[in-house]
């Protein structure tokens, strides 16, 4: 079957100013994504799609080929659906996976890319997300009123009598492409999710973010 990867990276991000290729532990963020791409031997091809000349060439300083976005799709209000569409009909070929990347989550272990596909392809799933396992206790405000949302703060459980629950990390998204353009999300049909420990699951958002990944990052090579 054939396999390409997809890895969204718009310019013009706010919070931080070229947040996308930014330099964490003395490389450009996205690069740490393209380079896991690179070395999953499932992946045929790495595509990143972006509006930004600077993001565009480092992705193909390297090794990525880029896909032209379309600025009225590179907004911040843009959902990722209509990005990922339009990379896919940019394609020669159609493939029949797409494993869909985010350069914000630099952190994964080597095989992680390629066991999430092979989850996907040996469970018959139609699409698998990436998550990490949760015992927090969250709360939200409805009607400016504070209401718990996965437990009863009266009867209180210990955290490892939790239900089991995961928080999608954003890591890894891996879809069939004719399941994507019936249903028109990134994650449908049967799906399925594929496990990551906690310390493989930060997304880049803030200074305080890059500060913990760069720390993650030399903990994880010195392991």
């Amino acid at each position: 079957m054939r396999c390409v990867s997809i890895i969204p990276a718009r310019g013009g991000s706010k919070g931080i100013p070229g947040k996308n290729i930014k330099i964490l532990a003395g490389k450009p963020l996205i690069t740490y994504t393209i380079n896991h791409s690179l070395n999953s031997k499932l992946i045929d091809e790495t595509y990143v799609t972006t509006d930004d000349i600077k993001i565009k060439k480092v992705a193909l300083e390297a090794g990525a080929k880029v896909i032209d976005r379309p600025k009225k799709i590179a907004e911040d209000k843009t959902p990722i659906e209509p990005v990922l569409k339009h990379a896919i009909n940019q394609l020669e070929t159609k493939p029949d996976i797409v494993v869909f990347l985010q350069c914000t989550s630099p952190i994964r272990k080597k095989n992680d890319i390629n066991n999430a596909i092979k989850k996907l392809q040996q469970n018959n799933y139609d699409s698998i997300f990436s998550g990490t396992k949760n015992k927090d206790f969250f709360w939200r405000i409805e009607k400016e009123k504070l209401k718990p949302i996965n437990y009863d703060y009266k009867n209180r459980k210990r955290r490892q009598d939790m239900p089991l629950e995961y928080i999608e990390n954003g890591s890894i998204y891996v879809f069939k492409t004719n399941k994507f353009e019936k249903e028109g999300c990134h994650i449908c049909g049967k799906i399925g999710i594929y496990e990551m420990p906690r310390e493989y699951s930060f997304e880049i958002d803030d200074m305080f973010d890059f500060w913990l990944c760069e720390k993650i990052l030399e903990w994880v090579k010195n392991e």
